[in-house]
């Protein structure tokens, strides 16, 4: 499954991206509704994120959580498996989520 965060990801480098969704189902991919039980998972992860950049950099980051912090607590709350090659952001934020990577 995908949400809505991934399919605007994807359609961001696409030559069509109209037929981003229809291409995902194609594939027998199921694009779901991101449920508001996940955002405070993502505000408490995005939290973190912000504090740890503040102290590293010194410099504030964005206020409105990134869609990977969606995507992670989505993949939290519904106790799924999560496909990425971003391996130490999803570590870093969210233990709980089982990865699947690349090599």
């Amino acid at each position: 499954m995908v949400n809505a965060a991934v399919v605007a990801e994807l359609c961001v480098g696409d030559a069509h991206p109209d037929h981003v969704a229809d291409r995902i189902l194609s594939w027998g991919v199921e694009i779901v509704s991101l449920p508001a039980s996940a955002a405070p998972v993502c505000a408490a992860a995005f939290r973190q994120y912000r504090d740890r950049r503040a102290w590293e950099t010194g410099k504030n980051t964005a206020a409105m959580p990134l869609p990977d912090f969606f995507i992670g607590a989505h993949a939290e709350i519904t106790e799924s498996r999560l496909a990425t090659a971003d391996v130490s952001r999803y570590r870093t934020y969210f233990p709980k989520v089982p990865l699947v990577a690349p090599g």
